[in-house]
């Protein structure tokens, strides 16, 4: 009975007081450069804290994950600008270069630290070439 009784007020406890908690993810990249042009892409940050942009870093994964990830890291991605933002009441990652992208195969591997946690996430990016349209 005594320990029936110490669960009930332990979960009545835990209901009453819990803090809230804040999930946060990342959507697909969505690339609007082709190659040999400079990078444009952009991420979209999901989640339940409406100031999640001033509450988070990000940046590109270290050389240690790139490893563990199996992947590699060429040095052109270290030159990746980040950019956190909030645009059409949606919170969103811009990335860019200043160089243009020679490759057409990239492996990116983001790291964000935030209040939240820590994420990593992997992006697979192929960029066409660009083809101009026919005018008539």
């Amino acid at each position: 009975m005594k320990t029936s009784f110490s669960v009930f007020l332990s979960l009545l406890f835990v209901l009453t007081f819990s803090c809230h908690i804040n999930a946060m993810g990342l959507g697909q990249i969505d690339v609007s450069s082709y190659l040999n042009q400079r990078l444009k892409a952009k991420v979209e940050v999901y989640s339940d804290n409406p100031n999640i942009l001033t509450d988070f870093e990000v940046y590109l994964a270290s050389k240690k994950a790139y490893k563990k990830a199996g992947m590699k890291r060429p040095f052109y991605l270290t030159k990746l600008k980040f950019l956190t933002k909030r645009q059409n009441n949606k919170n969103y990652i811009f990335i860019s270069s200043r160089s243009l992208i020679r490759e057409q195969f990239i492996e990116l591997l983001l790291e964000i630290d935030s209040v939240e946690g820590h994420v990593l996430k992997r992006f697979n990016i192929l960029l066409d070439m660009y083809r101009f349209k026919k005018l008539n």
